[in-house]
């Protein structure tokens, strides 16, 4: 078998190119997506599919305080001279993952938010003794930086980093956000959801919807449409790609092309029939067949270590499972009925509701299609 650098967990652009890890190449996103065809983009995806990896790769091809030539070359974008020259390292970024952003009250879950602000304001302290930044955005920078910030102010904070990020690099910021819906789906699980509904709402606002002239450009990934619904009422700029759109199908999780390759530069051609059998299980768009990252790499991993050993079901308790246990507990008998279907080999067709978010997830009654059985609530 070949000598394959893999890491399980990378989520670093920087940190797999550096380290010479594998690194299936989806940097021609980027000739797709440029010139912008939407100030915000919302893409959808399961986890596990490589989304902050995404994002991280966007953050170092894009950030005016780096040089990231060498990370980009021999991927698919360095072939694009002219959109490398005009974009690359040109505009300010800022990179926010809410992942984390959580606690058993809304309290808790501020708390932790102001953490992660604090930190990305420290990256900017020094631009403080520029002497381009107005007195008032001045003090609420200091403000936040030691950690005196109120609830409006760290609702605000997104307006008041792209303002200063403009003054400072005189070019409009980009904002890059990650599991942007990973605060709202805790606070419904733990019980504040109208709370953080309404400040996530101001909190993206201040820097998606009322500060057009210090924003080039917004990506936001997630797990959940769902979510979008409750949030962005009124964002007349924002264009979501989740997995029933055809747009950037291949982008997240890997192609049968990408498995293929990696199989064979791994010595595993002979496993391409297993591979499939046991984690083809996606197709986003009309026909794109994807597979999950996750389960791809360590099933090549455990096979270097144990080339006699069984597949796993490796994507198995990646995430938590209260939103299926919920919709599980409020149709049991629907739900009991459909899974001895599919476990059948039957095809169930589902009709999909764009418009669902918490509030209504479990109050949607379930819609039939043609076929034996449907779900309803799309998330």
């Amino acid at each position: 078998m070949s000598e394959l650098n893999i890491l399980i967990g990378g989520e670093g652009f920087s940190e797999l190119r550096k380290g010479n890890y594998y690194y299936a190449d989806k940097t021609g996103f980027l000739n797709d997506f440029l010139p912008l065809s939407a100030k915000v983009s919302l893409i959808t995806r399961p986890r596990r599919f490589g989304k902050t990896l995404f994002m991280s790769m966007l953050a170092e091809f894009f950030d005016i305080t780096r040089n990231s030539r060498k990370l980009f070359d021999g991927l698919k974008i360095s072939a694009n001279k002219k959109l490398c020259k005009e974009w690359m390292n040109q505009y300010p970024v800022i990179f926010l993952s809410l992942k984390d952003v959580e606690g058993d009250n809304f309290i808790e879950a501020l708390d932790a938010l102001n953490n992660k602000i604090v930190c990305l304001f420290e990256v900017y302290e020094d631009s403080l003794k520029a002497g381009k930044i107005g007195t008032g955005t001045r003090i609420a920078f200091e403000t936040i930086l030691h950690r005196q910030a109120s609830k409006s102010l760290l609702r605000d904070f997104l307006g008041i980093l792209t303002s200063v990020l403009a003054t400072i690099h005189q070019k409009p910021a980009i904002v890059l956000i990650d599991e942007y819906d990973a605060p709202v789906a805790k606070a419904e699980e733990n019980g504040y959801y109208d709370e953080m509904i309404k400040f996530m709402r101001g909190f993206l606002s201040s820097a998606l919807k009322t500060n057009q002239d210090n924003l080039i450009f917004a990506v936001l990934t997630g797990c959940l449409r769902i979510t979008k619904e409750s949030i962005f009422t009124g964002l007349n700029n924002l264009k979501c790609y989740d997995i029933s759109n055809s747009d950037y199908a291949d982008t997240f999780g890997f192609t049968q092309d990408e498995v293929d390759t990696l199989l064979a530069e791994a010595g595993l051609s002979s496993k391409k029939e297993e591979v499939r059998e046991w984690y083809d299980g996606y197709r986003f768009g009309k026909n794109q067949e994807i597979y999950c990252p996750w389960s791809i790499l360590n099933y090549v991993v455990d096979h270097k270590n144990d080339p006699q050993g069984a597949p796993q079901a490796y994507w198995l308790n990646t995430s938590g499972n209260e939103l299926v246990q919920r919709l599980i507990a409020h149709n049991p008998t629907d739900l009991t009925d459909t899974i001895d279907s599919l476990l059948a080999g039957n095809v169930l067709p589902s009709h999909i509701n764009y418009a669902t978010n918490y509030k209504n997830l479990t109050s949607t009654p379930v819609q039939k299609t043609s076929g034996p059985f449907c779900t309803s609530p799309a998330i």
